[in-house]
């Protein structure tokens, strides 16, 4: 490893554009509903996955984002929902814990 890329790195991990945070410069609106039927509005499908899921966190954004590839019709897989979790459109929102 480099020394540039010993310094880049951790310094990466902790920016608000480049880090696992709502202000990463790649994170987009999502509104998801619960198996329970809650609707959330979230910021950063990852960090949200992140702090639902924990340990199956990116195979829960995954399967999240197969949802959304279906229902905008860029996938021939029907998959309407990640283990009770689907995209919710036009529902009342809940605030995430």
């Amino acid at each position: 490893m480099t020394n540039n890329l010993r310094k880049g790195m951790p310094a990466a991990r902790c920016s608000p554009v480049a880090g696992p945070f709502a202000t990463n410069h790649s994170a987009k609106w999502w509104r998801l509903r619960s198996p329970a039927g809650m609707v959330y509005q979230v910021h950063n499908l990852q960090l949200f996955c992140r702090q639902q899921f924990e340990e199956n966190w990116r195979r829960a954004a995954a399967g999240l984002r197969q949802v959304i590839r279906w229902q905008e019709g860029k996938t021939k897989r029907t998959v309407s929902v990640y283990k009770g979790w689907g995209i919710a459109r036009g529902e009342n929102l809940t605030t995430p814990k």
